[in-house]
């Protein structure tokens, strides 16, 4: 996790000082060492804070840089944030945008695969 923490540090506090061009690189990876760090946190309200936080970053990336080529997976990752976040309309509502935006990609088929895990019915073990 000390990866990510670097990252963290070393991008958010510069993130207004990008160029247009590496930005969309610079949300997509705070987004997604946040995500990551929410794994390891050890308080829930610590991994929801991260978690809500990595959201923000990928739904930046996906309103602000459509055509980047890290927005298809930052709109996955902002599906996966939103079901962990126990959010399960979002993150369909997210996995159908990628699928519908980004045909054929290799989101496209993540978040394929999500949609069907998500709406298979649960059974009680």
């Amino acid at each position: 996790s000390g990866h990510y923490d670097e990252a963290i540090n070393q991008i958010e506090p510069s993130l207004n000082k990008f160029l247009t061009k590496e930005l969309p690189e610079a949300l997509y990876l705070l987004g997604r060492a946040k995500f990551e760090l929410s794994k390891r946190a050890n308080e829930k309200d610590k991994a929801k804070q991260l978690l809500i936080e990595a959201g923000i970053r990928f739904m930046e990336v996906v309103t602000f840089f459509p055509d980047n080529h890290y927005a298809s997976e930052a709109l996955l990752l902002a599906g996966k944030v939103n079901e962990n976040l126990g959010n399960t309309q979002a993150a369909r509502k997210a996995y159908s945008a990628v699928m519908k935006r980004y045909p054929g990609s290799r989101s496209a088929t993540l978040a394929e695969k999500a949609m069907k895990r998500l709406t298979r019915p649960r059974h009680k073990s």
